[in-house]
């Protein structure tokens, strides 16, 4: 590097090329709240203005022993932060020596160009949601301070275990859920698992409505936040059923309980607003490189050189291995495991192919049955020629992975699950794939669509109540809205493999997660096929 320039950039010649400008531009920076704070330069979480979107002003509350800043919600929202606002508010500080609305002096980020010190730093939703909200209402409803109020899950904890450890998640959740049991080391993606699928069907029927209900506001509203794409409609609606959501949480539980990571909730939506869903700017894409960067560790002091220098290992054997040098298998495999997976996302196509051993197994008469009445509207008529049709247990396209009832080798997964479009009405529906057929022997002269699942329908209904008089209004008016998301819904029943229906598999929409409860069968849509567990 010859020389830097503020306007110009960073001037580069790397050998054998002539010389570039190279610029660079930060969109935004994802932080917890103590990092916030140190590059901000303002009060933390805990500090009387430690809000960094609001000029809200803390509340100092007994909570157990001690005290905590609570935020609660206010009847007129506090003035917004801006870059302007905070500038002034840093300068301010800077000339009297004293903090002006939490806000001690000039930041690191001041310092950047075209860095906007509000708009820039989104909230992280991992950090703010699952592992601060979430994990919340959690100690709340077990601690044993609790006892005694009707919200109390201490004493149905073992039974909520058992009721997990049953669980069958999809393969996309890379981690089974955790036990409440040993919620102290459940790891952000558990919590999210938990607030997504699989904690409002298992406390449906052991907290009282309201409280299920005010936890249904938060995770039906991620379920949206999580989407690959979210109109300003059901943005608007979101918000709202977030600003309820934390009015109420004071009201439920306490105002020692009006966290800061409660009250960002009421911010959140703006941030979404700006930079898109919540998993284009969450903490997860780069956690998940930490185990391969410790992995490049092997003493305790330089720890960052050890970093750089293995680094620079890994690239000298892909270029040894580009020029030809000599073989170098292992370690270009492992260059492209640091340099590929550290982050990013999951990635579908729709060149489906077949898993698995083939079946010869003759076709029972049910799947008989339900391919020739799919091949009638193609004008074949295929009794006699059945016999020459294999059957998969696997499916893949890309990144997606489906499996069916026949693969006998699945014992903590559940990858049969799906939301299927009908071929002839195109209607949307549920069901669970039975196994994959080729049909190429029949259809391939033709030209047309060969690989099929043979999927039983699943018959669902809405997983809500209708609701009581205990049930406020900032919950009730939400309902209808929450039943049309369909985020969860309750299978009725899981019909036997008579009935089914062929579905070319580029009809298969989304992978669904079906928990088989005590209290019931549930289907829960994966809010977005794109991000990394």
């Amino acid at each position: 590097m010859n020389d830097t320039d503020e306007t110009l950039g960073c001037r580069v010649k790397p050998p054998g090329m002539e010389e570039q400008v190279c610029r660079c531009k930060v969109l935004y920076f994802v932080l917890d709240l103590p990092a916030k704070a140190m590059v901000r330069y303002c009060h933390q979480f805990n500090g009387k203005f430690g809000c960094t979107d609001c000029e809200i002003e803390g509340k100092s509350v007994q909570s157990g022993r001690g005290h905590a800043m609570a935020y609660p919600k206010q009847v007129q929202d506090p003035p917004l932060r801006s870059h302007a606002s905070v500038t002034r508010d840093a300068v301010t500080a800077v000339r009297t020596i004293k903090t002006t609305k939490g806000i001690k002096g000039i930041g690191p980020l001041h310092w950047l160009n075209d860095c906007d010190v509000v708009q820039h730093v989104p909230i992280d939703y991992m950090h703010c949601i699952l592992l601060g909200v979430c994990k919340s209402l959690l100690n709340i409803w077990l601690s044993p301070t609790s006892r005694g109020k009707d919200f109390f899950l201490g004493g149905k904890a073992k039974d909520i275990d058992v009721i997990l450890g049953k669980a069958r998640p999809p393969s996309e959740l890379t981690r089974l859920p955790g036990q409440l049991s040993k919620l102290s080391v459940w790891k952000a993606s558990q919590y999210r698992s938990w607030l997504l699928y699989f904690g409002i069907p298992v406390l449906k029927d052991m907290l009282p409505s309201k409280y299920w209900l005010h936890a249904v506001l938060l995770s039906s509203s991620l379920h949206v936040l999580l989407s690959k794409s979210i109109t300003e409609e059901a943005l608007l609606v979101v918000e709202q059923r977030l600003s309820d959501f934390v009015a109420l949480q004071e009201e439920f539980y306490g105002l020692e309980r009006c966290t800061m990571n409660v009250h960002m909730l009421c911010h959140i939506g703006g941030h979404v607003r700006n930079f898109g869903p919540l998993w284009t700017h969450s903490a997860f894409e780069f956690e998940s490189a930490n185990c391969k960067l410790t992995s490049l560790v092997h003493g305790k002091t330089h720890v960052e050189k050890q970093i750089l220098s293995a680094w620079q290992r890994v690239h000298s054997v892909i270029e040894m291995k580009e020029e030809g040098l000599h073989d170098v298998q292992m370690g270009l495999h492992v260059g492209h495991e640091l340099q590929g997976n550290a982050i990013g996302f999951r990635r579908r196509h729709d060149d489906w192919k077949l898993l698995g051993p083939e079946s010869n197994t003759p076709l029972n008469e049910s799947r008989r049955k339900a391919i020739i009445d799919a091949l009638k509207h193609t004008g074949v008529t295929a009794d006699s020629n059945l016999d020459v049709l294999t059957v998969n247990t696997r499916a893949h396209s890309g990144i997606l992975k489906l499996s069916s009832t026949d693969y006998s080798r699945a014992k903590t997964r559940h990858d049969a699950a799906v939301k299927f479009l009908h071929s002839q009405s195109h209607a949307e529906d549920f069901g669970i794939i039975r196994c994959f057929i080729d049909l190429s022997p029949l259809l391939l002269p033709a030209g047309r669509t060969t690989l099929v699942a043979l999927i039983s329908r699943l018959f669902v209904q809405s997983i809500f109540p209708d609701t009581d008089e205990s049930v406020p209004d900032k919950i009730s008016r939400h309902i209808q809205g929450i039943i049309q998301q369909q985020a969860w819904l309750e299978v009725v029943n899981i019909p036997e493999v008579e009935d089914l229906v062929v579905v070319p598999l580029q009809q298969i929409v989304e992978k669904c997660v079906l928990s088989e409860l005590p209290c019931g069968r549930f289907i829960s849509c994966m809010p977005n096929d794109v991000e990394l567990d």
